[in-house]
């Protein structure tokens, strides 16, 4: 494997890793949100 080829996968990996934590990211914000108004609630 070529050090071009090395370097598009890792930028694909890296790519693929940016976007599930930025779901995960997005999911911790909706539920923070939910806990929060139910704390007020309560």
């Amino acid at each position: 494997m070529s050090s071009i080829e090395k370097i598009a996968a890792r930028l694909a990996e890296l790519g693929q890793l940016s976007e599930m934590l930025t779901k995960q990211l997005a999911e911790m914000d909706a539920e923070h949100e939910e806990l929060t108004a139910a704390e007020r609630v309560l």
